[in-house]
């Protein structure tokens, strides 16, 4: 829970003309927690089963974060800017609403809030 939070705020403190060396930073942290939430869906394959994991609809939703996250760093390495792909990594949020009662309502609140 603690690292999604993390790679939530990583995400969210790019701006503009910032310094090469922040710019570098944000590039390692990307890299390290794409690592551990590859590592994170490697170790619940091996547990739940791999044919298990894949019939579990958040495992699924996982899978295709961890996935979209290589292609990200492997593939857009280079660009700079936001990435639409890094929206996508910010779905995790969603994940931790399972867990986290107060944050649900919160959400909820927010939802019912947009006309």
């Amino acid at each position: 829970m603690v690292v999604i939070i993390l790679n939530s705020i990583t995400l969210g403190i790019e701006y503009y003309d910032q310094p090469e060396a922040f710019t570098t930073f944000l590039k390692v942290t990307n890299i390290v927690f794409t690592v551990i939430f590859t590592l994170e869906m490697l170790v619940m394959q091996i547990g739940d089963g791999f044919i298990n994991y894949w019939f579990e609809m958040m495992c699924i939703f996982d899978g295709i974060i961890v996935a979209i996250s290589w292609v990200e760093v492997f593939f857009l390495a280079e660009s700079s800017g936001f990435s639409v792909l890094r929206g996508f990594r910010l779905l995790r949020i969603f994940k931790l609403m399972r867990r986290w009662k107060s944050l649900k309502r919160v959400m909820k609140t927010l939802l019912d809030a947009i006309p």
